[in-house]
């Protein structure tokens, strides 16, 4: 498995998390009453933004940006979202970077051959 496949989507995240609040009932999800949580407009399925997990993860710190960075909850599906970036993204980011540097290098090594021939 990569590191791309081990995160969930958006989506799916606040699904998981919605579902481990509520004790893992489907119903229950779908009629929580918690609208002051950042990620209750998202729970039937619409498409959240990653920075609506900031906003969580700030609601859940006590507004604490040194406790989110430090946060011990590894096991929140949430976890991975905690500084409102996507990252699944940032690993396709920086996969993007090292193919560039690689054939770049690889480009200078050729002109180099053809120089030393």
């Amino acid at each position: 498995m990569t590191d791309i496949e081990h995160h969930l989507t958006p989506k799916e995240t606040v699904r998981r998390y919605c579902l481990q609040c509520v004790g893992g009932v489907r119903e229950d999800v779908k009629n929580c009453e918690g609208t002051g949580c950042a990620l209750w407009p998202y729970r039937n399925g619409k498409r959240p933004p990653v920075k609506a997990f900031r906003k969580f993860c700030l609601q859940c710190s006590n507004r604490s940006c040194s406790y989110i960075a430090a946060c011990p909850s590894v096991n929140c599906p949430c976890y991975p979202y905690r500084f409102g970036t996507n990252p699944a993204r940032s690993i396709k980011y920086e996969k993007v970077l090292r193919e560039r540097r690689f054939y770049a290098q690889a480009s200078m090594l050729d002109g180099q051959a053809m120089v030393n021939s």
